[in-house]
């Protein structure tokens, strides 16, 4: 009786632990991830990526904000003569005025917010092609420092053998005892180069994390091998043609050139003054004698008031100048840039869906010429 029960525990303890074995390579495989779920990661939690996408509401609302009219207002006037010895006599006064805005300033206003999120959108568009840069750089670095792992481990490995064969030799007396020291330095040798791959690879691994915006204590194991870049089957001058209409910063910048000319034209608009129209319903009550008699006549009139400033002195030059100094501050990046792309820029010449792919080449990156 004691027997079955012992042999049916250890059963029950042999079956345990090999479901705790086979779960182990299932959260293993999901913790596994290839370049492209990791680019995919990154651009979904990087932090400055989340934190500059939050900034998409600042823009929505300077469009909202540009597209508001301004607010009525109610205006009240009440007058008594009591304070001068009329007291029978008294004046009041109801009315509500409106701004009108002149030269289209609404519309050159949500001219200028449209062209905000444009920029926007195009600066968000070249933060996430920087990710995938930077992430696949990391990414690499990461897979490299593993084989460099392993090349070390094999070293150590083959040292440590021949470290054996030597002392068998040096105890057979058939090589000095020199030759076995010089084995033992390059055994050392190896172990200290494993540990300078090992710290590189702490550091690449850290550093993609960083890049994947990964909670701290998670970890992932990586899988893929390093490649060669694909062979580009277009021509340098194709290849420029479509970076000058497809490279995301570039039109970032055209766009900010483009709002520029539209704070330009802005500015010049906020010089003419606005209109402010305004109705008024008034009521005068006065006090008369007539033939000794005192009475009250009381009188009603609608009142129409038109408004506008004189720009005699201030037509906002200040304002017109300050534009044009930003649009021009704008031109001078955006031309160097592109020229850059025309001079063969070396990121310029890679299509947008190979920088996406592949924006570090890494047969240039980890094996230079000699």
């Amino acid at each position: 009786m004691g027997t079955t029960a012992f042999a049916r525990g250890a059963l029950l303890l042999v079956l345990g632990s090999g479901s705790v074995l086979s779960s182990t390579p299932v959260l293993a495989e999901e913790q596994t991830l290839s370049l492209s779920r990791v680019i995919e990661y990154s651009l979904q939690n990087n932090g400055d990526l989340k934190a500059f996408r939050e900034g998409k509401g600042i823009r929505d609302s300077g469009k909202v904000r540009a597209g508001l009219l301004p607010n009525p207002t109610f205006d009240l006037e009440a007058g008594t003569g009591a304070l001068t010895g009329s007291s029978d006599e008294s004046s009041l006064s109801i009315g509500v005025s409106q701004e009108f805005l002149l030269a289209a300033k609404r519309e050159k206003r949500r001219l200028v917010a449209d062209h905000e999120l444009e920029i926007y959108r195009w600066q968000l568009a070249d933060r996430e092609r920087l990710i995938r840069a930077e992430v696949q750089a990391a990414f690499y670095d990461v897979i490299l420092a593993e084989q460099r792992i392993a090349l070390a481990d094999r070293a150590i490995a083959l040292n440590r053998q021949l470290l054996d064969v030597t002392r068998e030799r040096l105890a057979a007396g058939d090589i000095p005892e020199l030759e076995m020291n010089l084995v033992k330095v390059e055994l050392a040798r190896s172990e200290g180069a494993r540990i300078d791959v090992a710290r590189a690879l702490n550091q690449n691994r850290a550093k993609l994390l960083s890049f994947m915006g990964v909670p701290i204590g998670e970890q992932y194991t990586l899988s893929g091998k390093l490649e060669s870049a694909p062979i580009l089957t277009k021509t340098a001058a194709s290849l420029k043609e479509l970076a000058l209409s497809q490279r995301p910063d570039l039109k970032a910048l055209e766009a900010e050139k483009y709002r520029g000319e539209a704070e330009i034209a802005l500015a010049r608009a906020e010089g003419v003054p606005n209109l402010t129209a305004g109705v008024a319903v008034r009521r005068d009550t006065t006090a008369m004698e007539i033939g000794g008699a005192e009475g009250k006549d009381t009188a009603y009139t609608i009142g129409l008031k038109l408004s506008i400033p004189i720009p005699l002195f201030d037509r906002n030059q200040a304002g017109v100048q300050e534009a044009q100094a930003r649009r021009s501050s704008v031109e001078t990046p955006f031309a160097g840039r592109r020229q850059g792309c025309r001079t063969g820029d070396r990121n310029c010449l890679r299509q947008p869906s190979e920088q996406r792919k592949n924006p570090v080449p890494v047969h240039d990156q980890y094996y230079p010429p000699t």
